[in-house]
């Protein structure tokens, strides 16, 4: 129904734009010869009065100089000028050709109210082909403060000549109030310096609905280019458009509003390609970018260290991205599905997948600072198997950034070749929030020079302060140090009601440095502050598993490892627990035999596409059970269940250990398919194994 509403809304505009008018007449046009002729379509245009139906025959029409120098007040201009608010009407797309023979006259196709009268002109049924001409609009020029609506037509095939100024290889829509509605439209093989497809002017609009930008070209924005104008493309696809320089697909530029959104299907932009970045979009200087129920996949970002293979932002920009998938984007340098520098970025119910940077840092999503402190938030979304070949943060990369996670699955993320880490995330000098999430099967390998990665799940790298409530931290692998989470010179880590479990460091066994802390590695004098939480059955697979759960060397760095109310970690062994340590127990947790799997919750991701978070749960007679402090367990668990319950039976009500809370009178819940395959039984302590860890939950 939302979206109903929003398309609703669209529709009332552009009614408002383009009122119904008494027409006067129709005028049918007689000859397919362009020589100023009466019957001509130069000719009926030439004397056509405001509200009248001009129709056009099948067959081709080709301009000429002979037509433009009998009836145009321009002559020698050999495009067609529309003067007044007609509709011109041909027998459809493919069947009524306007061929502007472009290479021979140097000519657009349609010039609309160059007289700067505010007509409306409506072109039903048409195709605008071959215009070349040296300037904007190759194939129709709009200027203000007219409006045009084209539907059932195509714009084809036509060029803006190299000039500086040159916009607009398909469609320009003149600065200062100029309306564009293009219905059920083909807008492809145009090629121009700026906006192949369509450029939209500052303060004009453009409404683009059930219609294709594809195969365009340009210096930057191949299917569109919009200078402080508005954009709304409403299930419409922006495909296989190519740029040498910025913005595949879209170039936005300054001030700008683009809204993308799929109200029938999804809109889409795919296939396109960008040499200096942003492979679908680049947006830049203070926009405004809004995208629904879109897809985003397979954008290329080809330039030598080039940005983006997605979407690249910077200076100010807004983002919202909801109800969308950004996959499969590749870009050379940085942020293979999203590249954002200086802005905001917010993602709702959406998936990010299979992106991959080469050069820089964040396959997934690289949000940093450069003038403006930037903001993200993540809810409700999927970040999976992105694949960072550089460094650093495999699905999210954040620096100087405050960050929100929530009811979030990162999963099967990697950063290969890699002396920092964070397969899942790294996170540095900024405030990051993670509640309700899972952090599952991620993975940072080392660069087998001089170094092995650390963070299989997360890097926390000089952050002012990382707090993970209510969340899931599994089968995630370093080389080096911290399967589960590095914390190097992070300013506190603070965990509540967090399971981790299956995580492994030193995975590679040795490696270069080799690596310690399974769950938690704690380095560079800093603190990590553990309450109502499991630490069970990770794996440090350096000689001797020193450090199974966790490695905080206080005797020797000052790094602190702070125990602040009730919790479990299996094997204290190198942890140096500090605080309340006669309430942590040393002991097996008795995970749900199932392993990881869907405990329930709700959707999350793309709706199109719905996936759940992956919980590990407690078997009846876990000593987790019951065993948290309820002043200060959070009051619902993971996946929303409310806490606390009588979990054992003695009819007591008391919070549980770690991210689940279980059912009622010792029940523990399990229901769902399994997360993958799983090991059975409980976990067993620090057995040993390949790499993926003896007491792994998924292998």
């Amino acid at each position: 129904m939302k979206k109903l509403v929003s398309f609703s809304a669209l529709f009332l505009f552009s009614a408002l734009l383009f009122p119904l008018t008494a027409h006067s007449a129709t005028l049918p046009v007689t000859s397919l010869a362009d020589d100023g002729s009466v019957g001509t379509l130069r000719y009926v245009l030439k004397f056509a009065a405001d509200g009248d139906v001009i129709e056009v025959p099948a067959g081709i029409i080709v301009l000429s100089s002979a037509g433009a120098t009998a009836l145009d007040a321009d002559a020698g201009d050999e495009d067609l000028d529309v003067l007044k608010s007609v509709t011109i009407h041909g027998a459809g797309a493919g069947e009524t050709i306007i061929d502007a023979n472009g290479p021979t006259t140097g000519a657009r196709v349609f010039d609309i109210d160059q007289d700067f009268e505010g007509i409306g002109v409506v072109i039903d049924g048409l195709t605008v082909q071959n215009g070349s001409v040296n300037g904007p609009g190759g194939g129709i020029q709009l200027h203000y403060p007219a409006s045009l609506e084209i539907r059932n037509s195509a714009v084809i095939g036509n060029n803006t000549n190299p000039c500086g100024t040159c916009y607009g290889g398909g469609i320009y829509v003149e600065t200062g109030g100029a309306s564009l509605l293009a219905f059920n439209t083909t807008i492809s093989n145009n090629e121009a310096d700026q906006g192949g497809g369509v450029y939209v002017e500052y303060y004009s609009s453009a409404t683009i609905k059930d219609s294709f930008l594809n195969e365009n070209k340009a210096s930057d924005g191949g299917g569109l280019y919009t200078y402080d104008g508005g954009v709304d493309l409403i299930d419409t696809q922006v495909n296989d458009n190519t740029v040498t320089g910025y913005g595949g697909g879209i170039y936005q530029d300054t001030y700008s509003t683009i809204r993308m959104i799929g109200v029938d299907g999804k809109c889409q932009m795919n296939g396109n390609e960008s040499v200096d970045g942003g492979g679908a979009i680049y947006s830049t200087s203070q926009n405004s970018l809004w995208i629904e129920n879109c897809e985003i996949s397979s954008n290329l970002a080809t330039g030598s260290n080039s940005d983006g293979g997605g979407i690249y932002t910077d200076d100010g920009v807004n983002v919202n991205l909801i109800d969308s998938t950004v996959s499969d984007n590749h870009a050379d340098g940085g942020g293979g599905g999203f590249y954002i520098e200086d802005g905001s970025l917010t993602v709702d119910r959406s998936t990010i997948s299979g992106n991959i940077a080469d050069n820089d840092y964040g396959a997934g999503l690289y949000i940093y600072y450069s003038s403006y402190y930037p903001t993200l938030i993540l809810r409700d979304s999927v970040v999976r198997e992105n694949v960072n070949n550089y460094c650093c943060g495999g699905g999210l990369y954040a620096y100087y950034t405050s960050t929100i996670i929530d009811r979030t699955l990162f999963q099967g993320n990697r950063v290969t070749d890699d002396y920092y880490g964070g397969g899942a995330m790294e996170v540095d000098y900024g405030p990051t929030l993670i509640t309700n999430s899972s952090i599952i099967g991620n993975k940072v390998t080392g660069d087998d020079g001089s170094s092995d990665a650390s963070g299989g799940g997360i890097l926390n790298y000089n952050s002012y302060s990382l707090h993970i409530l209510n969340t899931t931290i599994a089968n995630n692998e370093a080389d080096g140090n911290g399967g589960g989470i590095d914390n190097s010179d992070g300013y506190g880590v603070f965990l509540n009601n967090v399971t981790m479990t299956g995580n492994v460091a030193d995975a590679n066994e040795g490696g270069i440095s080799g690596g310690d802390g399974g769950a938690i590695y704690n380095g560079g004098g800093y603190d990590v502050t553990l309450s109502n939480s499991i630490l069970a059955g990770n794996r440090d697979a350096s000689a001797g598993s020193e450090a199974p759960e966790c490695l905080s060397n206080y005797t020797v760095n000052g790094d602190t490892f702070t125990a602040a109310g009730a919790n479990l970690v299996q094997n204290p062994s190198g942890c140096e627990i500090l605080g309340n340590v006669a309430t942590v127990l040393n002991e097996d947790p008795l995970f749900d035999s199932a392993g990881l799997v869907d405990n329930g919750g709700g959707d999350i991701g793309d709706p199109d596409h719905p996936e759940k978070l992956l919980t590990v749960s407690l078997q009846s007679g876990s000593p987790a059970i019951d065993a948290g402090d309820d002043n200060s367990s959070e009051k619902t668990d993971e996946l929303g269940a409310a806490r606390p319950v009588d979990g054992n039976g003695d009819g007591e009500a008391r919070s549980d250990l770690g991210a689940l809370e279980v059912a009622a009178s010792g029940g523990a819940t399990t229901g769902g398919e399994t997360g993958g395959e799983t090991t059975g039984g409980t976990t067993g302590g620090t057995t040993g194994g390949d790499s993926g860890g003896g007491c792994s939950l998924i292998r």
